[in-house]
């Protein structure tokens, strides 16, 4: 009963968020670096800080960091997504929350000189995760398939409230729904991408913490390999890396070669979903299974986006 009232709770939120918005002029408009060629209302993402909120309730908002965390970047993205904050303030509050969350986990005794390390990285993932939610069903696919992973693991190795993914679950399949369609008719917006990209984050650095094994972050490889392999050839070629552009393989397949937004993102999320199946079908060494993950992924990576762009 519990799990019907969460998702009815979030269905009903975001079916209001979906009348409210357009009057409130909250729709993306297509330009020259868009992947849509319709109007369509962005922001649907805000069914997560709602759903976080609802967990708080239930579970006295623990882990704290993490959930007063992922509502607050909720909320500041929302405020972004409306009047556009400045790039300089986003960096200081994206990054004050994120050191709040892995300070929590007592790093600092055994690893003080990695935090550093540990909070860009934290920073430039999350950041990745709104960088790719660019195609029609990507991001949901894709969190669905972090998500699945987690609560396996969870299942496996404790290291957070399942409950606290069950109703994660929820929220991506009621915005699939909306979103995961020829014509999707909302997008997440920075409201649902950044606090998204925080907790699941967050969460995959809680289960490293717990096991003492990197190799969860093959979770986000997909989406890790072609945000950093843009950033990389995007430097080389001298360019602005915080301007918006269409050079994500994904966006190559989608504007270029002109796939549809479905086939795309159903082969990344087959692609990651193979990954997390060979990261619990066979009993890895530490840190063993996530090199291996992105020196195969990043030779292939770069040999069919070269491929690509020759062929454009």
């Amino acid at each position: 009963m519990l799990i019907l009232g969460v998702f009815g709770i979030l269905l009903s939120v975001l079916m209001i968020y979906l009348r409210v918005a357009p009057k409130l002029g909250l729709f993306d408009t297509p330009n020259n670096r868009s992947s849509h060629k319709e109007e369509t209302i962005r922001g649907a993402g805000i069914i997560y800080p709602i759903a976080l909120l609802l967990y708080g309730f239930l579970y006295d908002f623990l882990p704290l960091p993490l959930i007063v965390g992922g509502i607050f970047l909720g909320v500041v993205s929302f405020i972004d997504d409306w009047k556009n904050l400045t790039a300089r303030l986003r960096l200081i509050l994206h990054a004050g929350v994120i050191t709040w969350c892995i300070l929590d986990l007592n790093w600092g005794n055994q690893l003080f000189w990695l935090i550093p390390l540990i909070a860009f990285v934290y920073l430039w993932l999350m950041n990745a995760y709104n960088f790719m939610d660019g195609i029609n069903g990507m991001t949901a696919l894709n969190t669905l398939s972090v998500l699945l992973a987690l609560l396996l693991l969870n299942i496996d190795k404790p290291f957070t409230n399942s409950f606290l993914l069950f109703v994660l679950i929820l929220a991506t399949v009621i915005f699939s729904f909306f979103n995961l369609r020829k014509k999707a008719i909302c997008f997440l917006g920075d409201v649902g991408s950044i606090p998204l990209g925080f907790v699941l984050i967050g969460l995959t650095l809680a289960a490293i913490y717990s096991t003492g094994d990197t190799n969860p972050l093959v979770f986000f490889a997909v989406y890790i390999i072609d945000s950093g392999w843009t950033i990389f050839q995007r430097l080389i070629a001298k360019e602005n890396i915080l301007k918006p552009h269409r050079k994500h393989l994904y966006q190559v397949l989608v504007n270029e070669k002109g796939l549809g937004h479905l086939t795309v993102s159903v082969a990344y999320f087959a692609i990651q979903m193979g990954i997390n199946g060979l990261y619990f079908a066979i009993d890895w060494p530490k840190h063993v299974f996530l090199i291996a993950t992105f020196l195969c992924l990043s030779a292939g990576y770069v040999l069919i986006k070269q491929r690509l762009l020759k062929s454009v």
